[in-house]
């Protein structure tokens, strides 16, 4: 409730920012109108300028259609994903730490400017979206390490997926840093089955 408290506060005050919040709006607005929901345009053409995969395009055409054209609906995806991300914030520190912890930990997170500033958690910019798919991945994947639950590679693998739908290979950047994890964590063990389809999941989706 507070992160959702925190990032709903003052959402629709602020006017549109240039660049990637207008175009994003516009963008969605055109998929909205024409149905074309794979090709993003702008002004009624093909936009060569926004090249990144289409799941927030998609995220803010599905709350137009439910909640209205206005900055509030351009914004709410991202007010969601600092729900998510805060979500696995704390699920992420409490695999070491107490809850009570992890709780002051995220309520941190949610007082630093550059995430919940704008252009990230109060804008309908890619970056809040990257980073609550971001951290599902990494969750999911230390998680594995801890339980060894090998349904938490899979999980982590379509977190992945999202963060790439959502920024393209930007999504490729926590994945040396996770690899370096799991090499510090176990050593010469961490080749195994799993552990390869993992890698086959990061090499496999882009492609597709």
């Amino acid at each position: 409730m507070l992160s959702l408290s925190f990032s709903l506060y003052n959402i629709g005050k602020v006017p549109l920012w240039e660049w990637d919040e207008s175009r994003n709006g516009l963008n969605a607005l055109e998929m909205l109108k024409n149905g074309d929901y794979f090709n993003l345009q702008y002004a009624g053409q093909q936009d060569n300028w926004n090249a990144k995969p289409p799941l927030l395009i998609w995220l803010i055409m599905l709350c137009y259609k439910l909640f209205g054209t206005n900055e509030i609906s351009l914004r709410l995806p991202s007010v969601f994903a600092t729900v998510l991300s805060i979500h696995f914030l704390y699920q992420l520190v409490c695999l070491y730490k107490e809850p009570l912890y992890a709780f002051f930990t995220s309520f941190a997170m949610l007082t630093v400017s550059g995430f919940m500033g704008y252009h990230v958690c109060k804008t309908g910019d890619f970056d809040a979206l990257l980073l609550a798919f971001s951290l599902g991945m990494i969750y999911f994947f230390v998680r594995y390490f801890k339980e060894n639950n090998s349904r938490d590679v899979f999980i982590s693998v379509v977190f992945f997926a999202l963060a790439f739908l959502t920024k393209g290979f930007a999504g490729f950047l926590i994945v040396l840093p996770l690899l370096i994890f799991s090499y510090l964590y176990s050593g010469k063990k961490i080749i195994n089955k799993h552990f390869l389809y993992f890698i086959a999941g990061i090499i496999i989706i882009p492609i597709i």
